[in-house]
């Protein structure tokens, strides 16, 4: 992960309620477990990172087709 996209999940999460799930594989996580994990790199931080990313990227392309 990029320091800008690390920088991007942190920020998109901050603003999530406190008290939300992540399901992520067969694990749940709480929010603050999983911006622990990514400021961290862990794996799962990792992985995070990379599910939040092609998600936005789907996102921007959905809105650059209109």
């Amino acid at each position: 992960m990029t320091p800008e996209e690390k920088k991007l999940v942190l920020a998109r999460m901050e603003s999530m309620p406190e008290d939300l799930i992540f399901v992520v594989g067969a694990r749940k996580y709480k929010k603050r477990d999983l911006m622990v994990a990514v400021l961290r790199e862990t794996d799962i931080g990792e992985l995070f990172v990379k599910i939040q990313m092609t998600y936005l990227r789907g996102l921007k392309d959905l809105w650059n087709r209109n």
